[in-house]
């Protein structure tokens, strides 16, 4: 009974570090990727067109929205990250059930 409730213990808690782990992984890498090419954009392309007619500025603009909507998708990661392990203590209650 006591291995059964140790062995729940431990799979609640490495899948919990798991998909925490997971969803701030592509979450940082979502948000570093977006303001990257937001700057990168402004900096570099958006200066220039807006000495030039306000047609011209959207246009330049809606292209470059576009430009950073596919090289999201194409540089996005499909496969999760690896999980990790789980919490040292887990580890030092099973070699205490082994002895």
């Amino acid at each position: 009974m006591l291995l059964l409730l140790l062995l729940l213990y431990c799979y609640y808690y490495y899948y919990y570090y798991y998909y925490y782990y997971y969803y701030y992984y592509y979450y940082f890498y979502y948000y570093y990727y977006y303001y990257y090419f937001y700057y990168y954009y402004h900096y570099y392309y958006r200066l220039p067109t807006i000495l030039t007619t306000t047609t011209t500025t959207y246009y330049y603009y809606y292209y470059y929205l576009l430009l950073l909507l596919l090289l999201l998708l194409y540089y996005y990661p499909t496969t999760p990250p690896p999980p990790p392990p789980p919490p040292h203590h887990v580890y030092y209650y099973l070699l205490l059930l082994l002895h």
